[in-house]
């Protein structure tokens, strides 16, 4: 499984559900952006987005699109705070 918590993933939008979206990183593993977590996008499949990891113990793992969710990873990981 590559999503890891706090880092950040170039994926593609799969599908769409009632909550939110299943994206794929690039090995195939899942990754659910809940819809309070997409930032309003349009999310259809094939959409390519950036996204990061908030908690990769659940299966699907769960990600964010939200500018507020980079900068606290980065933080968390020690890097640069600008999006």
């Amino acid at each position: 499984m590559s999503a890891r918590l706090h880092q950040e993933y170039t994926a593609t939008v799969d599908r769409r559900m009632p909550w939110g979206v299943i994206a794929l990183v690039s090995d195939g593993t899942e990754v659910l952006i809940d819809n309070t977590k997409t930032g309003h996008a349009s999310l259809d499949p094939g959409v390519e987005v950036r996204l990061v990891v908030l908690d990769d113990s659940r299966t699907p793992a769960r990600g964010s699109l939200m500018n507020d969710d980079f900068i606290i990873a980065r933080r968390l990981r020690g890097g640069v705070e600008k999006a």
